[in-house]
This record gives C-alpha cells, sequence and structure tokens, in this order.
C-alpha cells in the first residue's frame, strides 16, 4: 500500500536531500555523485549543468552578502561624515561667537550672524542629502568606485579620518 504513495516533484527531492544528507554528512566524492546521478538516470551533462548552476548561484550570494556588508558599511560611514560636519558647523560657529563676545563685550553689531546663516544652510542643505535615498545611492556608487564617502556636493569627498597614517582627502587638496 505504501508503494501507491504518490509524492509532488518537490517533496521527493526535498526527501531525497534528506536522506542523501544523512547518509553523506563528510561529503560526496566526483565518482560516487556521478554513480548515484546515474542510478537516477541523469547524465553526466546534466550533472555538469547544475554544478555550474550552483557555482553561479554561491557566487551570486557572496556577491551579494559583499554588497550587503559594503552597504552596511557606508551607511556607517555616511552618517558618521554628516554628523561630524554638523558638529565642525557648530562649533566654528560657537568659536566665532565667543570671539565677537570677547572683543566687542556683547555691545556693537553682531557680526556671526552671517556666519551662522552661512552654517545653517549648510547644515539645512547637507541634512536634506542625507535624507534624500537617490543622492545616497549615488554617494554609496561613488563609494564602491573610490572607497571615499562623499555627500554628493560637487566639492568632492568628506574627510572622514585617518587611514594607515594618511589622511583622506579632499579633491580640492590635490
Amino acid at each position: 500500500m505504501d508503494e501507491q504513495r504518490f509524492y509532488s516533484q518537490e517533496d521527493a527531492e526535498e526527501i531525497l536531500r534528506l536522506a542523501s544528507r544523512q547518509q553523506f554528512e563528510g561529503g560526496v566524492t566526483l565518482s560516487d555523485l556521478q554513480r548515484m546521478a546515474g542510478e537516477l538516470g541523469l547524465s553526466p551533462d546534466a550533472i555538469q549543468r547544475a554544478e555550474a548552476e550552483l557555482a553561479a548561484q554561491s557566487a551570486q550570494a557572496q556577491q551579494k552578502a559583499l554588497e550587503q556588508q559594503k552597504w552596511a558599511e557606508f551607511k556607517e560611514r555616511y552618517r558618521h561624515s554628516y554628523v561630524s560636519e554638523v558638529l565642525s558647523s557648530l562649533s566654528f560657529v560657537t568659536v566665532m561667537t565667543f570671539i565677537w563676545y570677547f572683543t566687542s563685550h556683547g555691545h556693537g553689531h553682531f557680526w556671526p550672524i552671517w556666519i551662522i546663516m552661512i552654517a545653517g544652510l549648510n547644515i539645512i542643505t547637507k541634512t536634506f542629502r542625507q535624507l534624500d535615498p537617490h543622492a545616497r545611492r549615488r554617494a554609496f556608487e561613488k563609494y564602491l568606485k573610490k572607497g571615499v564617502v562623499t555627500d554628493g556636493s560637487i566639492h568632492g569627498e568628506i574627510i572622514i579620518g585617518h587611514h594607515g597614517g594618511r589622511r583622506l582627502r579632499d579633491e580640492s587638496d590635490h
């Protein structure tokens, strides 16, 4: 009665896959694989095509994992560069305001307002770039090519730190 049981092709493949895992835990040699394929009525050519397909799938999976790793690294560096630029702008505004205060004793024209407005505009622009998925994707593509995080601006790369004792620099530093 059990011989009359029918399985879908997927179920049959899965049953055979599970059974072969249990039997061949240490691996299978090429000659064993060819022998088993012959018992199943599969040609050596079909085995070679399946082996090539498996190798291609494995390479694609490795490539995808590498790209995901690079994307995660890029997002962290992109966020870090944004935070660094904002903090740098705020620090500069603070220093200029202290200079104004200590040189004028808090009286007279408040000239740091011009610096505050320019820095604020810069921060707003960078914030919009930070939130724009298209700008982030373009910056990621550039990162993949050059290995340097950019904010997508025409000024080039953002200095993100030191690498091997050398400073990563802006295109204008050349």
